[in-house]
């Protein structure tokens, strides 16, 4: 399922599947990027996977899965999104996280 497409690429929701076992994984393809931004791309997308790698005890912080040609995977983290939730409701949800910034961002 795709989540979002910009410039820099897509970045979908996959189901991986090993055996019996499902994991779901966030895949963000700087491939799909524009030709003239696909360099940054690539290496933004370089800079998260060592972020993540960076960050493996972090709780909170997405696994790191891979990244190859381009592509990185990372867990998933089921949450509210915050990007459909109104600046008045902010305060009222109970995040894990705390407040998620989209409410302030749009201010």
């Amino acid at each position: 399922m795709e989540l979002k497409s910009d410039l820099f690429g897509t970045v979908c929701r996959v189901e991986r599947r090993v055996g019996s076992d499902v994991s779901l994984l966030v895949e963000r393809d700087a491939r799909r990027s524009r030709w003239w931004l696909r360099a940054l791309a690539y290496r933004l997308a370089r800079r998260e996977a060592q972020a993540l790698q960076a960050l493996h005890a972090v709780p909170g912080v997405p696994t790191f899965h891979d990244f190859s040609a381009g592509v990185l995977r990372r867990g998933w983290i089921e949450d509210f999104p915050c990007s459909l939730h109104a600046r008045a409701t902010c305060a009222s949800l109970v995040l894990p996280s705390g407040c998620c910034g989209a409410c302030t961002a749009r201010a």
